[in-house]
């Protein structure tokens, strides 16, 4: 029998490189796999779509902490907030793609 998970949920960790001298940090982000029509219907290519998609997948996110060391909890301010640095955003849309790619080879 077939079951279908028809809002399926996956976890990835994001590697993100910082300007400047700063080594590699990285965090989990937790997505929605969307379907192909929602999916083709934003423009990847731009910061706009892409910051459009990540508002509509990524569901969640962990392993972040501040200046000081002290864990920042998951929040739609947060996530905004790393969307709008370029240097997360691309990775975070990579890590989307490269994690639901790795899914489909699992099956």
């Amino acid at each position: 029998m077939f079951n279908i998970d028809l809002q399926p949920v996956f976890s990835v960790t994001v590697t993100a490189n910082p300007p400047g001298p700063a080594e590699a940090q990285s965090f989990l982000a937790t997505f929605e796999a969307l379907g192909i029509a929602e999916f083709s219907s934003f423009d990847l290519g731009t910061p706009a779509g892409a910051k459009a998609f990540l508002d509509r997948a990524w569901l969640a996110v962990d392993d972040v902490v501040n200046d000081a060391g002290e864990p920042m909890p998951d929040s739609p301010a947060l996530r905004a907030r790393m969307i709008d640095l370029a240097w997360v955003r691309t990775p975070l849309v990579s890590a989307y793609l490269n994690g639901l790619a790795e899914s489909q080879a699992g099956n």
